[in-house]
């Protein structure tokens, strides 16, 4: 075997993994599945066609979409706390989210009934006669 069929031995290998971590990354991705048996035929089929057309077009842009997107600005956050502020609400005063109000309640309900009641409750409220 010459240095010709080493490195030729040595490209089909190296196409294969390229191809088998490309079809890994094409799997976890969220897609139609007509979108993904059509880029798993193209990659299978004509590996050396199909792979570097996935890497250039294949790629998702919501990447790209969600750095141009601004960020959430919420009413009252401006990242200072009071003073004497419990650590979960200084952990949330960090991000930007507002601090906590007086006059809120929370209840914890341990069942699924409980929490339908609850929200049944929140929706329609009992009519006072």
């Amino acid at each position: 075997m010459g240095f010709y069929g080493i490195i030729s031995h040595l490209s089909l290998v190296l196409g294969f993994l390229l191809a088998a971590v490309v079809i890994a990354q094409l799997m976890r991705q969220r897609r139609s599945p007509s979108g993904t048996i059509a880029w798993l035929l193209v990659i299978v089929l004509i590996p050396y066609v199909g792979v570097p057309l996935y890497l250039v077009l294949g790629g998702r842009k919501m990447r790209r979409v969600a750095g141009r997107k601004r960020s959430i600005q919420l009413a009252g956050g401006d990242g200072r706390c009071r003073p004497g502020a419990q650590s979960i609400e200084r952990l949330l005063c960090g991000y930007g989210i507002p601090a906590a109000t007086e006059g809120n309640n929370l209840t914890l309900c341990r069942t699924g009934e409980e929490v339908h009641a609850a929200l049944v409750a929140l929706i329609c409220p009992p009519r006072v006669a």
